[in-house]
């Protein structure tokens, strides 16, 4: 097999995916990125993921984002961070000042420069609107409080279930720093 450009790969991802400095600029974003945030690799690289996308009317998923990526900033090898579902307005492309409420999916990993050092982020972003829509709609077409009640739990067990997990995220990487001290004090 001929050499790989990882340029290329990461460029025609079907994934949206964005590489951030330690200070939380963009270094990169691919061509999924730029079409499913309607931002050019001009208007993101150079500037700071919140001052691009500084979220909107739910300012609770600007702190939980940037409180994730600074856990996979402040980590290590294998320290990623998952957001199942975590909601995030953004600015509507041509639309200054219009913001939708979007839900999304969020993977993010460590990039080790050549020493094993963090030097930066690589994150992918899923939306997942349509989902909740699509539950929000069900629940409405059934004309009945019934409906809408259902719904309201089904979104609460969601978003539920997505703290459990990154409470048990945050759980496991902490047992795994104790395991990695106690394993560093026994060599020594």
């Amino acid at each position: 097999m001929a050499e790989v450009d990882f340029w290329a790969v990461f460029d025609a991802a079907p994934v949206a995916l964005s590489v951030l400095s330690r200070d939380l600029a963009f270094v990169a974003v691919n061509r999924a990125h730029e079409r499913l945030f309607g931002r050019t690799c001009g208007e993101c690289i150079g500037r700071n993921a919140f001052e691009v996308f500084p979220g909107g009317s739910w300012p609770e998923g600007v702190e939980v984002l940037r409180s994730s990526l600074e856990r996979v900033l402040a980590g290590g090898e294998g320290e990623g961070d998952i957001l199942m579902l975590q909601r995030y307005d953004i600015e509507m492309p041509g639309s200054p000042g219009t913001r939708r409420e979007r839900y999304w999916s969020v993977a993010s990993a460590p990039l080790l420069d050549r020493d094993g050092a963090v030097c930066g982020v690589i994150v992918r972003m899923q939306e997942v609107t349509s989902v909740v829509e699509r539950m929000r709609q069900e629940s409405r077409s059934a004309f009945s409080e019934a409906g809408l009640a259902h719904a309201a739990v089904v979104e609460a067990q969601l978003f539920a279930e997505t703290g459990e997990l990154q409470a048990v995220n945050r759980r496991l990487r902490s047992a795994e720093a104790r395991e990695r001290g106690v394993t560093e004090r026994r060599r020594a």
